[in-house]
């Protein structure tokens, strides 16, 4: 593991150490996993460089030659979600979008780009800053993690109610960071927000555990034999995915889906998210659709 891989996959192993620690039910219906997604081919660099005119950082490189995605937590279209990946979000279809590029994609089109910027200011930008990492704080915030064509970092907030600071802060100097501060900056906020979320699950009221949005109350004196619940199915395929994708087994991953018996809302959803992948291909796309058209 070289320096790079190790920078952003520690900050990784430690997140998923913390969020165990955190104590959510296995049965959770939003269990805070961190899944890898293995690359789609090996040359993927070398056509960014033909492409580009220019490298892509060294500390990038070996993180994702190993992995082409990290998605956390799992649940992909929820608020607090972070994704570091050579197309950013599942179902982009280019490699490191220019800034511009994954902002108007990922919101579904946003005119002020093209009202407050020069089509020649936009190829710049779109040109010199490439996307790495998207992080969704809410329906109105989003932050675009990026590289620049020197191997700098940085990372722009987009506020949908503050376009002003936005175009302020892209018009001035922005100071570069470290790949691992600025990971780190992300990896928290993840955290912070997911600690919130653990502590409505504790919510007591009237001898009763509520956990708002999740599940049904249950019984205080329940709460010890919850903790020793066996895994549910559902954990059983997080657990099952997360390994393939460490592993690098696309093609075992495509087969767990497709003979999984348990056909639950978490696996449909394990199902749509598999068919976004890079490394699914399109003939096991096509299979994995039809499953979740039969559900």
């Amino acid at each position: 593991m070289n320096r790079a891989e190790s920078i952003l996959k520690t900050s990784l192993l430690n997140l998923q150490d913390k969020i165990a620690e955190l104590g959510f039910p296995a049965d959770h219906d939003l269990l805070p996993t961190i899944v890898l997604e293995p690359p789609a081919t090996s040359d993927l660099f070398s056509q960014f460089k033909e492409l580009n005119g220019f490298e892509i950082p060294n500390e990038l490189v070996g993180f994702f030659t190993h992995y082409a995605s990290a998605e956390m937590p799992y649940e992909q279209d929820s608020w607090n979600h972070l994704s570091l990946s050579v197309d950013v979000s599942r179902g982009h279809t280019k490699l490191f979008p220019g800034l511009f590029e994954f902002i108007d994609w990922s919101w579904g089109g946003r005119p002020e780009i093209s009202k407050s910027f020069t089509p020649t200011e936009v190829e710049y930008v779109n040109t010199h800053y490439k996307c790495f990492g998207h992080y969704v704080a809410d329906d109105n915030i989003h932050d675009y993690l990026v590289f620049g064509k020197n191997g700098e970092f940085y990372s722009f907030r987009y506020d949908q109610d503050s376009w002003s600071n936005f175009e302020s802060l892209l018009r001035s100097q922005p100071t570069p960071k470290s790949l691992s501060d600025l990971v780190d900056h992300f990896v928290n906020l993840v955290l912070e927000r997911l600690k919130e979320d653990r502590d409505e699950l504790d919510t007591e009221l009237g001898g009763e555990t509520y956990r708002p949005n999740f599940f049904l109350p249950v019984k205080a004196e329940t709460k010890l034999e919850l903790a020793k619940t066996e895994k549910t199915q559902d954990q059983l395929l997080v657990d099952r995915i997360a390994k393939l994708a460490l592993e690098n087994d696309a093609v075992a991953m495509f087969d767990l889906l497709l003979a999984w018996p348990h056909r639950s809302a978490f696996w449909a959803e394990a199902v749509k998210s598999r068919t976004y992948a890079p490394s699914c291909t399109e003939e096991q796309r096509k299979i994995l659709k039809k499953l979740l058209v039969k559900i």
